[in-house]
């Protein structure tokens, strides 16, 4: 096993605030690197030792242990229609930032919005007619740029934000904010160390300190979906579309509960499990057992 890479001495400063931060714990990653995660003092955020096997981490694109994508991708779906109705009513162009298989960008343009994709590292499999670099430097500015479950990649945020802007400053994005219970956050899930691509982690402080840098202004769910505005109007329609989320999540529950109880009463046959968290499991299980073979001298 690979030795750390954190030097003594004085603390290092933030990526984020500039505030010291210091080791907290070593998780094993790619199943043989021992990595130290540090922790700013200041502003909570997270992130990896120097993330020297990231080549090796991005043999693939998208790892395999991302069981979840397709599940994602259709959860994301009616939220942001939602905030697109409410925010752009007459129209307007959207990019789907490290948009992956340009999935996201197809569904949201069959719903009827005029979405583009973009990604340097990953094939354009179902959006190929609409990606970012067919488009001319003049028509590279968008309305709101999507960027989901890609902050946690950052190696570092505030360079990847000026490469955000560059296509416009309205950013909705996803990622779970670090957990309030410390005493477990060792084995946070979202660590996934298993994929070696999970390297940077948020607080609501850290996320708001990025955006002040920038002059945004951050909203949050308080959970996974958040946004930098320059605009506190698009910011309180953004809070409201997870209100008005919320509330049909609620009814939809009620609703699926009166469903399955008349189902029981007429055909006792259990309702089937999705297997995502069993695949997951299985994914892990077998990168464990074969890890991808070092090609760096240890």
């Amino acid at each position: 096993m690979t030795k750390r890479h954190v030097k003594p001495g004085n603390p290092a400063a933030c990526l984020i605030c500039s505030g010291p931060e210091y080791e907290i714990f070593s998780k094993t990653i790619l199943g043989k690197y021992s990595v130290s995660y540090l922790r700013c003092s200041q502003c909570g955020f997270i992130h990896t030792e120097r993330a020297y096997w990231l080549k090796e981490a991005y043999s693939e694109a998208i790892s395999s242990l991302d069981v979840g994508l397709v599940h994602r991708n259709l959860s994301f779906l009616p939220v942001v229609q939602r905030f697109l109705d409410r925010v752009f009513k007459r129209g307007g162009r959207f990019l789907d930032y490290a948009g992956g298989y340009g999935l996201f960008t197809r569904l949201m343009r069959d719903k009827g919005f005029d979405f583009y994709r973009q990604d340097q590292y990953c094939e354009n499999i179902f959006a190929a007619d609409f990606d970012s670099n067919q488009l001319s430097p003049q028509e590279r500015k968008f309305s709101l740029i999507t960027a989901f479950e890609v902050f946690e990649h950052f190696t570092n945020p505030r360079t990847e934000m000026h490469k955000i802007l560059h296509f416009g400053d309205l950013i909705l994005f996803s990622t779970q904010l670090v957990p309030d219970d410390q005493a477990s956050l060792s084995q946070w899930w979202y660590l996934s160390p298993e994929s070696g691509q999970h390297i940077s982690f948020y607080t609501e402080r850290s996320l708001r300190e990025l955006g002040a840098t920038f002059g945004l202004e951050f909203y949050s769910n308080g959970r996974d979906m958040h946004l930098f505005t320059k605009d506190a109007r698009i910011g309180s329609a953004f809070l409201a579309s997870f209100h008005l989320t919320k509330l049909r999540r609620i009814l939809n529950l009620a609703m699926r509960i009166t469903v399955k109880t008349l189902r029981i009463f007429r055909n006792p046959q259990p309702a089937r499990e999705s297997l995502l968290e069993a695949d997951h499991r299985a994914a892990i299980a077998k990168t464990l057992k074969h890890p991808k073979k070092k090609n760096r001298k240890e």
